[in-house]
């Protein structure tokens, strides 16, 4: 009687104990073993129990959390990194439809991965490339497939570039796809691709996909990935100029209502420093949109417009139209690329020096004298010419 009370008593705390869930997450709690192979037959058990004692989206999110812990372990501690991939890769090939949350978890801990790409064998390549098939039908599956491939690509050794160039040919066409998503995520990967094996016909092929997708207007955080990556392949090496440029000319033929206007021009300041002979074309682009609308004159466009060793026409509007502080900014990209009576003294003049400190409005004063006496600079055209003359 005395034992039967007591269990009774205890009755709700071993329903606990001995419950599916419970049970579960003690395994969880011991999983994180340093071998590999311990790893992967926890694994095995644990899928063939818990379609059994849980719920199907409570199995997906134990599941998950049980991948996630793993790949943590691995790439914290730099070893067995090709067994969990192996595991990982399994477990992709072997979901079904009502496994997408697991398969879309189970790639994105495969982009981690691929972070560490010197850990990645041939295998694993090809083990990757028949993922694509499993994955393909399922936007956000294909999505995170592909993300495996961009972290794969930037920093991959050279004995993985002809696996991964073979992979990139089976997905070329995704370049026209309806998809923005996937299409600037398949640039990004052959732009990695370009920038470490240049080719100027596979730039030439990639030239109307990025030209179609600067028609489009998407949304911010996919627009900033795009140009990013737009400004690395124009800046690929290997590329003629005259081709740079031409395809600069159907870059820029954007109306200034275009959403994505800012990135673009970000994207000018971008390739500026790294492509000299591009500074006048995007001058005259520049001086174009501010003759349109003068209330574009930001820090960047600035850079753009008053560019070094650029002659400003007269009457040309260099007063920004924002706050003081964009008003400062410009005179400072001014000062610096030498425009000072043109460009830096019209925006100190226009500053309300009333709410500034004592010290900030004397600087304030200082720099617009300093940039009203230009006269007495030298030219950098007699600068350069001195240069060059014998003593």
């Amino acid at each position: 009687m005395t034992i039967a009370r007591a269990l009774s008593e205890c009755g709700s705390h071993l329903l606990l104990v001995f419950s599916g869930s419970e049970i579960f997450k003690r395994v969880l709690s011991v999983s994180h073993s340093n071998d590999p192979v311990a790893r992967a037959m926890t694994l095995q058990e644990v899928f063939s129990l818990t379609t059994l004692l849980l719920e199907r989206s409570t199995f997906n999110n134990f599941v998950c959390s049980l991948l996630d812990a793993t790949t943590t372990l691995a790439e914290n501690t730099r070893y067995a990194i090709p067994e969990q991939l192996d595991i990982l890769m399994e477990v992709v090939s072997g979901c079904h439809g009502d496994d997408l949350p697991v398969c879309v978890s189970t790639l994105q801990n495969i982009a981690r991965l691929a972070k560490h790409s010197h850990a990645w064998k041939e295998d694993h390549l090809k083990k990757l490339n028949q993922l694509k098939s499993r994955v393909s039908s399922t936007e956000s599956s294909y999505r995170r497939y592909l993300d495996v491939l961009v972290e794969l690509t930037k920093k991959a050794r050279p004995g993985l570039i002809t696996g991964l160039d073979e992979t990139l040919s089976e997905i070329g066409n995704l370049g026209q796809s309806d998809c923005m998503t996937l299409r600037v995520r398949y640039l990004e990967v052959s732009c990695n691709m370009l920038s470490r094996v240049p080719n100027q016909r596979k730039w030439q092929m990639l030239c109307g996909p990025f030209l179609s997708t600067t028609c489009e207007e998407l949304p911010k955080n996919l627009a900033k990935k795009f140009y990013r990556t737009l400004g690395r392949f124009l800046c690929c090496a290997e590329v003629p100029p005259e081709r740079v440029l031409s395809l600069l000319d159907n870059v820029l033929d954007k109306p200034v209502t275009h959403a994505n206007i800012t990135l673009l021009i970000d994207l000018c300041c971008q390739i500026t420093n790294r492509l000299p002979f591009v500074v006048e074309k995007l001058h005259n682009w520049a001086k174009i949109l501010v003759q349109k609308e003068s209330n574009i004159l930001s820090p960047s466009m600035a850079y753009l417009l008053l560019a070094p060793s650029i002659q400003l026409p007269t009457g040309l509007d260099t007063l920004a139209k924002g706050t003081d502080y964009d008003r400062y900014t410009v005179a400072r990209v001014a000062f610096r690329n030498g425009h000072w009576k043109s460009a830096a003294f019209p925006n100190l003049q226009a500053i309300n020096i009333n709410r500034l400190s004592l010290d900030n409005c004397e600087w304030i004063q200082s720099l617009t004298e300093l940039a009203a006496s230009q006269n007495q600079r030298i030219l950098c055209e007699r600068l350069i010419r001195t240069k060059q003359t014998p003593l």
